[in-house]
Order: C-alpha cells, then structure tokens, then sequence
C-alpha cells in the first residue's frame, strides 16, 4: 500500500510505501537528534518534557514491558 500526502494546494509532496512511513517512535528519536533540549510535550502550567527526557522515559517504560515477557 503506498500512502500519499498532499500539499496545500493538493498536489503531491510525497509518496511513500507503507515499510516507508515514519513511525512515531522514528519522529521521537528524530527529534532528539535534533535538539534533545528542545520541548516535546508542553503541559500547558510550566510543566515541559525535552526530547531527551521523553527518549528516556519511553525507553524505561519499554525495558518494563520486556521484563514482564521476556521472550
């Protein structure tokens, strides 16, 4: 399947297969890669998460899950 997004004057600014769309995972780590200090979540009261804090907690969380099944 091939996934298709279009411009704002609807022509075609990319075209990409399935195996070649980005993943949300792939779009954390980009953006830890291009500023791990920069803001990825803005609680709206002051409360902020970077990049780099972000990247940390969702790799806490994963090795977690693998502890309970390991396999």
């Amino acid at each position: 399947m091939a996934l298709t997004s279009h411009g704002k004057n609807g022509d075609i600014s990319a075209h990409r297969t399935a195996e070649q769309a980005l993943r949300p995972i792939d779009l954390l780590y980009r953006g830890l890669a291009r500023n791990a200090n920069a803001v990825a979540l803005d609680g709206g009261r002051g409360e902020a998460l970077t990049y780099a804090a972000l990247v940390a907690a969702t790799e806490a969380l994963a090795t977690a899950f693998q502890s309970l099944d390991p396999k």
